[in-house]
């Protein structure tokens, strides 16, 4: 089963643009440990930052947050935001697809 990381963060006063910035270096910088990972950025209506990751397993994820020496990107990422919650799902239906 797939592995899902909802991160709901609110961006540091002005950072937005910056955090959209270096998001490209972000998701490529995982990519080359991780290149099944996928993610999403989304924004809620009060202007907070929906941050959904998908992974083949939790200790996938657990293992790149123990050293993040590996992803400067996401270390300049953390400076910009306020972490508000981190919740794990896991997908339940075989397809595990939106709209299927």
């Amino acid at each position: 089963m797939t592995a899902i990381e909802i991160v709901h963060l609110k961006p540091k006063p002005g950072a937005k643009a910056r955090l959209l910035e270096i998001r490209p270096q972000l998701l490529a910088e995982y990519r080359v440990r991780y290149p099944d990972v996928k993610a999403l950025l989304t924004e809620a209506e009060d202007g907070t930052l929906f941050d959904i990751w998908t992974w083949e397993a939790k200790a996938l994820a657990d293992e790149a947050l123990a050293d993040t020496s590996y992803f400067p990107a996401f270390q300049e990422w953390e400076t910009l935001v306020d972490l508000i919650s981190v919740t794990w799902t896991e997908t339940i239906e075989p397809t595990g697809s939106i709209g299927a």
